[in-house]
Parts: C-alpha cells; structure tokens; sequence
C-alpha cells in the first residue's frame, strides 16, 4: 500500500476584492471561437462532422460561458455519446437552478452538478462529497483513504490493500469526469473550484451526507445546525471553542485539525459528538493527555492524532474496540500503553516521526493480529533482540512474525543483528521502506513503493531467506557505507530494481562486475557518489564475459537497457565508466589495473551503449578528462536531453563536432567551474558550409568556465580575433531560447588572485545566429570580449 501520494485542493489564483469580508473571484474565461476548438478537441471530430448533432453541441457550449472547467467537465462526459444524450444534457444544463450563492458563478455551478449527477455508482459520489468536507488545502491519499475507511465508504472490501486499489480506481474516474485533476507533480491531485463542489452536497439525495461545515470566512457562531449532519469541519484558527450545544445525533466523521494554543478543548468532547462517530481527526491539537469521555465512542473506526506536539498519555485507547486505523504522525507520544494489545481489530498503525518514542512494551505488537500496515519511520525507536527478556524490555522485530495480515512496512533498524533470523513477516510485504544500519532512506524520490536501505559492513544479511526475496522485489535500493557490492550477491538478480543509489562507501573501487548487469533489467536511474576510492562503474574478470553476454565481442553492449537518468558525484579517482580493452583489467580482488598508467580513457567508452539516457550529470569528478570516445556505438546518447557538468578541473572538451548530429534531442547543457576548458563545441576538422547546431537546445548556461575562449572552436588558426561566438562557418542555434554566460573567460592565478583576460574577442560573430533567443544573460565576463 502506496502512502506517500496526496490531493491539493486548489484555487486558480483570484481576482480579490474585498466587500465587508466577503471574497469575490473572477474566473477566467475564453471567447466563443476558443471555447468551440478546446470542446471540440476533447469531445472529438463528431460535434463538427455530425451535421445533426452540430446544432446541439454548438448550444452546450454556449451554456459553458467560456468556462474552461465546465467546457472540459462536459466535453468528457459528453464524448461518444448518442444525438439524444446531447440533447438531454442540453435540456438539463438549461433547467439548472441558480444557486444565489456568494463566489460561485450559476454557469459553474450547473455544469459541476450535472457532471456530478452523472457519476456512476454511489461510491464514487460519496468520495467526491467526502472531499469536499474536507479542510481546505493539501490532503494526502492516505488521510483520504483512513476517512473512506473509517466511513466504511467502500462495498465488499476485506482489507487495506483492496480499498486502496478501489480509491486509486474511483480518483481515476473523477479525474476522467474533470472534477479532479492532476497535480503539480504524480503525488499530488486537487479540485478546480472547489467552493462551488460543496454546494450540491445536501442537493436531497438522502444516500450521502448532508454537511455542517465550517469555513475560514463563516464564524462558527453563523452556521446553521441541522440534525442531519453527518460532517461537521472546524479547522481554522479562528475557533477557539466547541459549540456549547450538542452537534447532531447522526454525526460520522468530526475534522478538528486545529494549532491554536488558545483552543478550549472540554473533557465532556464525546458527550457533545454522540457515539454514531466512526471518524475522529484532531490532528494539531494542544492538549497532553486525550479526553476522559473517548473511551464511550464506540464506534470509532478511524482516529488521527497527527502533529498533537504536546501529547504524552493515550491512556485509555484501549477501550475502542472497533478502532482500525490509527495515525500519530509527528506526535510527541512517548510510550505506547500496554492496553494497545486490545485493539485486536487494528489494521493500521501510524508512527511516523514520532521521534520521542521510547517504550514500546513486549507483545503488544504481536497481539495486534488484523494489522495490515505498520510505519515507524524517523521513530528513532529503538528495537532490542529477540534474546532479550528482561521484564519491561522494548518490543523485538520477531513480534511481526505474528502478524500474517502485514502488508507494509517502513521502519528504521540500527543494527543488523536486530533482524530475527527467522523473517518471514518479510516475505508478504507489498510495500515498504526498510533501513536496516546506522543509514536511513533519504526522502522520497522516485515513485517506487518498495524500498530499502543496506547501511552494514557486510552483505551477509542477503543469504536470510526473507531479505533475500525482499531484494528480488525491491524497486528502489540505497547502498551506504559498504565496502563491497560487486564481490557479493548484492546486485544479482534484482529483476525489479528501479532506482539505484550508492553514497559514501569509502572503500568500493568497483560498483560491479560485467557479468551482474544482467540482473538489473529494469534499472532506469542511478546516482553514485561520496565513493572515494572507485576507479570504475562497471568491470570485467575475463574477455568471455563479453561473449557471454553480447555475441559481437566489446561492441554495443547495453548492461542498462532502460537507464534514464545516471549521476555521478564526489568520485575523486574514477577514471570510467567501464573498459573492457585487454590494456584494462580487473583482478580477481577488485582492484584495476592498466599496461599503460600514462593512457587516460574516456568516461565513457565504443563498448557500452546508453541508447535510452536522458540525463547526465557529472558533478565533482576531479580525474575526468574526456566524456565521450571519438567513436560511440549507434544510437547511443541518442535520447540524451539534458546534460550538466559541474566541477571538473580536468575536463577538456564538452562536446566534440561530430557528436551533433547524435545529440539531437539534447535540450539544455549546464556547464559550471571547469577550468581547463577552451570551448565548448569543437568544429576543427568539419567542413561543411553551414551548420544547425543540435536543433532541439533550448537552454545554454555557463558559468566560472575561467579558461574559456570561445563556444565554437574553428579552423581559423591564423586569425587574430578568438570569440565565444565567432565560427568561420554559419552556425545556427535554431531553437536556443536561454543563453547564460557567466563569470567566464578569466583565468585566475591561484596565488596572486590576479585574472588574465583574453586578448581582443568578438562575443557574437556576424556568422552565428539565434533566432528564436528569449533570454540572454551576461554578466562579469573577460574585459577582452566585445559584443
């Protein structure tokens, strides 16, 4: 189970004026010509081919009003259907009553309504009617989720699991209805207008929940009760109090996600929210000990304690019985109680960043047998071993082996003799984040939803059984501080492996061995760095193991069919990526070894192919001298769009002139505090009479490139001007937009801290153009350089 993927609920930015504290918005609008194309586009060529359906299609837009949110809305739901369907939907957009209500345009309004009428199936409505309760800004998919849950949102499901493939399913489908959009990056979801989605919520349908819900502008003393209120929100600072008369006897979920220290928060809470309540969420609040009264909500299936930095005591839990999920996210606990052990109904537990946890007694865990999902990331809880017996002793990771519902997993283990020999409670996990040393997962990079951490000396965990067949299913994998990797099992046979990171192992000369690429299949991104005594990527311990792998001996291999994005960093004695000539070899230790030490190769060599790379970034790599062999294998680089190389004291060219035509997809380069270089695209030896340089760059940035004199070397040797733009050749940059030359062309004398500009250069030559340059940026230059 994914749960690092969120919902914003987000507002265009407003058009604001303020009238007595009341906020008016503006929506943007398109005029009728674009609003007919945009309807067209997403309803397809039908609307305007169909000479009977025309007429229609042609009236619904009219009802949209230039609304882009109810032209999307409608153009989907609308696509495909029959001539009557059109017409009907006409006819109900036509009818729709004006709702008379501040900040929401009737236009807006009748088309989210009817979008929404239209939904299939009554899970999917009461999804969207749930979200709209919800307080305004982000909402995470798994706070969603323990509300669904709590709510009991969903038919016939039997576990965490399956309600979460059935919410992923349902946010589909109001995405494909346009009441849900992406968001700004895959986590992330949110609602176009999301005011006037709460409007329709109590529209009569006695199936969902009528809402009592208050909002940052109505103070809670406006708000009018009514006994069928199933929600009610308070969730802004400006509360500073419960209503004093008790809230509806139908009440389900109760939202009081509140930081204001001022808060009064009574003990007779329960007494006032009656005992229907399945959702509880008082996330934020100030108060150390819960309410005395929580004990008498019986019903309670879902309660989040999030971010309450002054809880100490959840004495009394124990007596929710029907409790399923329950979320500590960021609290202060510092002891779990022993009455825990009775939420035998429990299905989640989350203790995410509950860094003062200290206590958690034996044989709670293991009682908790229905749990499905545990997460004790950046607890800093210390686990002991199982050996350990002393009364009042910490709980041991053999607990989880009682629990055969356990599903995912995130926990931080600091030794690796704290992992029971007997693991088996990791041979079910569809998700996790482990971290088994003193190393813990950085932040979540990728999408991947299995992930571990090896921060150990050794690889001897692997040979567990249950590590063992958690490595074969891992998507992301963090190496840290180890000394050997292409020695041991570690590499081999990770047919899922995703993403792959290794820092600061000190020790490691070689990643790994030729032979062991081949358990890497699925390999799309790949960051080394802090390594500080690695010579090599990739090597070989015989010429056979070329054969073995490819039949044309040393040409094309592709170890990373599907490598996308690969960083190097922090390597001070890596010479390359891999060589596999007879003058470079591998012995049996590891160790490289070269017939010529004078020799310096490319980082990247004729024998391995990067057919599908689309970053590189070569950071602080003090050694490298060339990046590319003269002769490359075909169709190598040839997805290469982004290219950034920083901090390399030795590099001497960027990119050699027959290398153009390879990079055609390369969109930006990045080049930053290299000193040796003199340009950065080397033509001499090229004679054609006019030339597009890499047809599709768009950003071009350089910076502290001190020996730097020109862009474009050329084959004018006898001139006596030298320029960073100055060819003997037409050069275009036909789609360059961003041009940035920064603090070059200034050689510094190390002692004296004394530039030696340039002599006499031409910035621009009259033979190179950028004709669709939108930005150039020019800033402390050689004084040599005229424009």
């Amino acid at each position: 189970m994914t749960f690092g993927r969120k919902l914003i609920w987000r507002k265009r930015r407003p058009i604001t004026e303020r009238h007595g504290g009341t906020s008016m918005f503006s929506n943007p609008t398109f005029a009728r010509k674009e609003s007919w194309y945009l309807f067209k586009k997403i309803a397809g060529d039908s609307v305007e081919n169909n000479v009977e359906l025309r007429p229609t299609a042609r009236e619904v837009v009219k009802e949209c009003q230039g609304l882009p949110v109810a032209i999307v809305t409608i153009a989907k739901a609308l696509k495909d259907e029959s001539v009557a369907e059109w017409k009907n939907a006409l006819h109900e957009l036509r009818i729709s009553a004006p709702t008379n209500i501040r900040e929401v345009d009737d236009k807006v309004y009748g088309c989210l309504e009817w979008s929404y009428n239209h939904l299939k199936g009554d899970e999917v409505k009461s999804l969207f009617l749930l979200c709209g309760s919800l307080p305004y800004g982000d909402i995470w998919m798994d706070e969603l989720l323990s509300y669904a849950m709590g709510l009991d949102l969903f038919d016939h499901i039997r576990s965490l699991e399956e309600a979460r493939n059935k919410l992923v399913t349902l946010v589909r489908t109001l995405k494909a209805s346009s009441l849900l959009l992406d968001g700004e990056d895959h986590r992330k979801y949110y609602f176009e207008r999301r005011d006037s989605k709460l409007l329709f919520m109590d529209s009569g349908n006695k199936s969902h929940p009528c809402l009592f819900v208050v909002r940052e502008d109505v103070p809670l003393g406006g708000c009018t009760e009514t006994d069928e209120s199933k929600c009610v929100s308070l969730n802004y600072e400006v509360v500073h109090e419960l209503p004093h008369r008790p809230l509806s006897p139908k009440l389900q979920i109760f939202l009081l996600q509140n930081n204001n220290p001022s808060f009064n928060f009574p003990n007779t809470f329960s007494e006032r929210i009656m005992d229907q309540l399945k959702v509880l969420d008082l996330s934020g609040m100030a108060f150390q000990t819960l309410p005395s009264t929580l004990h008498s909500l019986a019903h309670l299936r879902t309660l989040c304690l999030d971010r309450c930095n002054k809880l100490r005591d959840i004495a009394g839990i124990g007596e929710l019985k029907k409790l399923q999920l329950l979320s500590m996210v960021g609290s202060f606990i510092q002891q779990l109680p022993q009455e825990m052990a009775q939420l035998t109904d429990l299905r989640l537990l989350n203790l995410n960043d509950c860094w003062q946890l200290k206590v958690i007694p034996r044989n709670i865990l293991s009682k908790l047998s229905r749990l499905e999902c545990l997460f004790m990331k950046s607890s800093h809880f210390q686990w002991v071993a199982e050996d350990v017996s002393e009364a009042g002793s910490n709980a041991c990771l053999s607990e989880l082996n009682h629990l055969p519902h356990l599903m995912a997993l995130e926990v931080e283990i600091s030794d690796v003799n704290l992992v029971p020999e007997e693991d088996k409670f990791f041979q079910n996990l569809t998700t996790y984040a482990i971290s088994i040393g003193f190393f813990f997962l950085s932040q979540k990079e990728y999408k991947a939803s299995k992930r571990l951490c090896f921060g150990v000396g050794d690889g001897s965990l692997i040979f567990r059984d249950g590590i063992g067949k958690l490595l074969k299913k891992t998507e992301e994998l963090q190496l840290v501080g180890l000394e050997e990797v292409c020695q041991g099992p570690i590499l081999k046979s990770l047919d899922s492996l995703k993403f792959l990171k290794v820092k600061r192992c000190y020790g490691l000369k070689i990643l790994c061995l030729l032979s062991m690429t081949r358990g890497l299949p699925q390999l799309e991104k790949m960051t080394i760095g802090g390594c500080s005594a690695m010579q090599q990527i990739m090597a070989h311990e015989r010429e056979s193991e070329i054969m073995e792998l490819d039949d044309r001996v040393g040409i094309d291999l592709q170890p990373f069919p599907k490598l996308r994005s690969l960083k190097l960093h922090s390597l001070p004695k890596l010479m390359n990526f891999g060589n596999f000539s007879s003058e470079w070899e591998t012995t049996s230790g590891g160790m490289c070894s070269q017939g010529n030490l004078h020799i310096h190769l490319p980082l990247f060599s004729d024998q391995v192919s990067f057919s599908n790379l689309e970053m590189l970034q070569l950071y602080n790599l003090s050694k490298l001298k060339e990046i590319w062999h003269h002769q490359l294998p075909h169709d190598s680089f040839s997805n290469l769009g982004i290219l950034r190389v920083k901090d390399c004291p030795c590099l001497l060219n960027l990119v050699p002139y027959h290398f153009m035509w390879s990079f055609k997809n390369l969109k930006e380069i990045e080049v930053r505090n290299c000193k040796l270089p003199e340009h950065v695209f080397d033509f001499q030896g090229y004679d054609d009479t006019n030339i597009e340089i890499l047809p599709k760059l768009e950003t071009l940035k350089l910076r502290e490139l001190v020996g730097l004199k020109g862009i474009i070397c050329n084959n004018e040797k006898s001139s006596s001007t030298r320029g960073i733009f100055s060819p003997f050749m037409p050069v275009s940059f036909h789609n360059l937009r961003c041009l940035s030359i920064n603090c070059c062309g200034k050689e510094n004398k190390d002692e004296g801290n004394v530039n030696i500009p340039i002599e006499d250069g031409v910035l621009f030559g009259e033979k190179v153009s950028f004709p669709n340059l939108e930005e150039l940026n020019l800033h402390d230059l050689s004084k040599g350089f005229r424009i």
